[in-house]
């Protein structure tokens, strides 16, 4: 607001300096058209050398505003882009370890039932070699055995897989996120 006060003031002085010089033609008698230009021709060069003036000071203050607003803008987006990368990053790790647990919990249960039907296996095994059908019971207990080998070395593998740190993007490359408990194959 006062950065206009100065121009306001120079426009006002020139024209009241202009009138004063050109006091006595006005008030004379010989009021000609030369008269009020040789006092208004200044005023008005000043006035619209002022008016250009004015006119920069405005766009120079609208500038800094501008600027000083997109300045505000860059920093608001700047702490919005690191809130979210934390809160991403949060919701990342929680999800890492809800995928870890229902893992381990769907793990726990699987490997119950496998031990259960193996165990019934065996059982049934031993019972048919000991009445007389020797053959199918070592044929079961074999069987039973290279089931187990087999979910063991499973489960070795995918034990290795959950634990390494970069293991994610080689599990999708694979295709093995469909062997991961409680993810959807598609």
């Amino acid at each position: 607001m006062f950065r206009f006060l100065p121009g306001v003031l120079l426009v006002q002085i020139v024209a009241c300096a202009l009138l004063w010089l050109n006091l006595d033609a006005i008030s004379a008698q010989s009021q000609s058209l030369m008269t009020w230009a040789r006092f208004l021709i200044p005023v008005l060069v000043v006035a619209l050398v002022t008016a250009f003036w004015f006119g920069a000071l405005s766009r120079h203050a609208a500038d800094e505003r501008i600027a000083a607003m997109q300045a505000e803008f860059a920093q608001e987006r700047e702490k919005l882009k690191v809130a979210a990368e934390r809160t991403k990053t949060r919701v990342i790790q929680k999800s890492q370890k809800e995928i870890t647990r229902q893992a381990r919990r769907s793990q726990a249960k699987a490997s119950f039932k496998v031990g259960a039907a193996v165990t019934g296996v065996v059982a049934f095994g031993i019972f048919m070699t000991f009445t007389q059908f020797a053959l199918t019971g070592l044929l079961l207990l074999g069987g039973a055995g290279a089931l187990l080998g087999g979910y063991a070395f499973r489960l070795r593998g995918r034990n290795r897989l959950l634990m390494d740190e970069d293991a994610a993007p080689r599990i999708e490359k694979r295709g093995l996120r469909r062997l991961l408990p409680g993810s959807k194959s598609s």
